[in-house]
């Protein structure tokens, strides 16, 4: 089992890594009277699965249901969304790393052509500057792929060293964030458990991934409130604090058990919409 699990989820990682586009362009100051920033892995870009000839960047993703939201109220609100699927804390701040050392989007020429900056970081700082004063808010998912290899070996040192590089990146990230704009309105996520749904055939493993996930969404928690960020209750919303219940939202809203996509772990459309939804319980209309 944890064999197969751990070829499916390489098969998942580097399908995101294989079909990420270049970064959108930043709106034009022209007719924008705000901008909403977003940052993070490939849930911030809406991935499901790759089909040929379809965008990459879903117009089901989190990123777009939340900005339709916020456009509701204000209509001249942009979107720049600059995040990449396979992002880690230790790419976004350092771009392209070899497969054995953490998880990036792809090669040093694959960022050049992605980042005109460097890396999604001075992207982000880049966009705070030259829209000093007019980004409403920057969302952030991070994290999830620092310790998504974890989740095929179960090894505790696995998981020591990738909650490690989170709260000491993270940490850096968001000082970045902050020392550009001191003002803007950050908010941050926590992430649900896909692999719970395994629990009626691998209870072992869905109770593993769960105190993974917990330990992961503890470390997020605790960096982004030193920082006074908000954070989006997304494990919460997908019941990580009960494994029965997080299993049962597993299986309806992510692909992970699905029997054409068995080991995706990002969300369906449901999912997305979820995930929106608890961002907006923070933004608020």
């Amino acid at each position: 089992m944890r064999r197969a699990f751990k070829i499916l989820l390489t098969t998942v990682v580097a399908s995101a890594v294989v079909t990420v586009p270049s970064a959108q362009a930043a709106a034009d100051d022209s007719h924008a009277t705000g901008y909403y920033l977003a940052l993070g892995d490939s849930l911030a870009q809406g991935f499901q699965f790759f089909v040929p000839g379809q965008p990459y960047y879903s117009p089901d993703g989190y990123v777009p249901l939340v900005h339709a939201a916020l456009s509701a109220s204000d209509p001249k609100l942009d979107l720049d969304n600059i995040s990449c699927g396979g992002e880690s804390t230790v790419s976004l701040l350092g771009g392209s790393q070899l497969p054995g050392v953490a998880s990036s989007c792809g090669s040093p020429g694959f960022y050049r052509d992605l980042y005109p900056h460097r890396v999604q970081i001075d992207e982000a700082v880049n966009f705070l500057h030259a829209h000093k004063g007019k980004v409403s808010v920057v969302t952030i998912d991070i994290g999830g792929n620092d310790v998504l290899p974890c989740l095929s070996t179960l090894d505790p040192a696995c998981v020591q060293l990738g909650l490690g590089r989170i709260a000491t990146n993270l940490d850096r990230i968001l000082d970045e964030l902050q020392a550009t704009a001191p003002d803007v309105r950050i908010v941050g996520m926590t992430y649900y458990n896909p692999v719970a749904c395994v629990l009626p055939f691998n209870p072992g493993l869905a109770a593993a991934s769960q105190q993974i996930v917990l330990n992961l969404n503890a470390v997020l928690v605790s960096v982004y409130g030193a920082h006074g960020v908000e954070v989006a209750d997304v494990a919460g919303a997908f019941a990580v604090a009960n494994l029965a219940a997080s299993a049962q939202a597993a299986t309806a809203w992510t692909w992970f058990c699905h029997p054409q996509h068995f080991g995706n772990v990002h969300p369906n459309s449901a999912g997305y919409q979820v995930i929106a939804e608890a961002f907006l319980d923070v933004l608020g209309p």
